[in-house]
């Protein structure tokens, strides 16, 4: 019987489009011997188109650096997006009517940058529009919509109070809703093309049945050298203690996840980190870096022990970088995994030190008040 390693190139061949293409599978087949079994031969076909499409993009991504996530940006969502009139139980009842395998709600806001980054590379890159089209119904909502809608369950409220139920807080987040309505799948933030490629893949294949979302990333994304690691004096050394009941601490304190496969961190701790207004904010807090590949044991804000890893699982946490904020007193504020580039770190420090988590606000709101603010002052200077 052929090894994995034939079996792959046997199957590559009839896939392979390009030359780099095939090489780039090759080297992929490579690896595959002594990986984790669940790499079937059955799921080839799929999995190797995914790759294909994760090798051309990965090439054409501009670097995270050279993204202004600033900018006012209008996201232009595919036209085969569903014509929704905001009746989700019924548009998911087309769906299975269809034998498709669920609903793909993109959540979204008027000016996001990070929406129209996502709209671009993304959904219109056509082995994913393809993949989407094949699977699933998809559609978008604003998260500040006061339109009347119908939810996958049969409730009638306004969209923003969708939004907020399901916890779409960052924009775009994107809901995987199976085909009863429960959601088997979140991603909060910007998605790079190869990453969302196999969040298809995970939803329509149903892995979201054998494990979660990570597991299935360390399985079968390329296979990457370690990232860069970069350290900072600001970073609270072990042992880690981060109980704050029944006696509060004196900061708010901020986890920050990293892990050997961030290719991310480098530039949030090298650059982000190291920006003068960024850093006044940091210094305001008590900041614990803890790396998933480390058996370091953390005595939780709720005083449970556990490893990093376990933690940032229990979170539903599917990446790294991932920060995770709490108050004095142990409570969990905010949580995001999301692409995080300049604005949106400055935008998240806010909320958390003016505690805008108080007066009802989430994390979107108060970007959206910041950024109106920040117009008006800008107005105002130029006149």
């Amino acid at each position: 019987m052929a090894n994995p390693r034939e079996q792959c190139e046997r199957a590559v061949k009839p896939v392979s489009l390009h030359k780099s293409s095939f090489l780039f599978q090759q080297h992929r087949c490579a690896s595959l011997h002594g990986r984790d079994m669940r790499l079937r031969l059955a799921q080839l076909p799929l999995i190797l188109l995914l790759l294909l499409s994760t090798h051309v993009l990965v090439a054409a991504e501009p670097a995270i650096a050279n993204f202004n996530d600033r900018d006012i940006l209008q996201a232009q969502y595919p036209d085969w997006f569903l014509g929704s009139l905001l009746d989700l139980q019924d548009d998911l009842e087309t769906a299975v009517d269809e034998g498709k395998k669920g609903m793909v709600v993109v959540f979204g806001s008027k000016g996001c940058s990070y929406c129209a980054k996502f709209a671009d590379e993304a959904l219109k890159t056509p082995v994913i529009a393809e993949a989407m089209q094949r699977s699933f119904v998809s559609l978008y909502l604003d998260i500040f919509s006061d339109l009347e809608m119908t939810t996958p369950e049969g409730e009638e409220l306004r969209v923003r109070e969708f939004a907020r139920q399901v916890g779409a807080d960052f924009t775009p987040s994107v809901y995987f809703f199976d085909p009863t309505g429960r959601v088997v799948l979140r991603l909060l933030g910007y998605q790079s093309p190869a990453r969302f490629a196999l969040a298809l893949s995970f939803v329509a294949e149903g892995h979201n049945a054998d494990g979660s979302f990570r597991e299935y990333l360390l399985v079968n994304a390329p296979v990457r050298a370690k990232a860069l690691r970069v350290d900072d004096p600001l970073f609270e050394s072990p042992p880690f203690d981060l109980v704050r009941q029944p006696i509060p601490a004196e900061q708010q304190l901020m986890v920050l996840f990293d892990g050997p496969e961030c290719d991310e961190c480098a530039y949030l701790i090298g650059t982000l980190f190291r920006d003068p207004r960024i850093r006044r904010q940091l210094e305001q807090l008590e900041v614990v870096r803890l790396r998933l590949d480390e058996n370091v044991p953390v005595r939780r804000p709720g005083g449970r022990v556990s490893t990093a890893a376990e933690w940032h699982a229990e979170l539903g946490l599917h990446r790294t970088p991932a920060l995770v904020f709490f108050d004095e007193h142990g409570n969990r504020t905010m949580t995001s995994d999301a692409l995080m580039l300049y604005g949106r770190l400055d935008n998240t420090l806010g909320f958390v030190l003016n505690r805008a988590y108080q007066e009802g606000m989430n994390y979107q709101t108060y970007a959206r008040t910041a950024a109106i603010a920040r117009a008006k002052a800008r107005a105002e200077r130029e006149q």
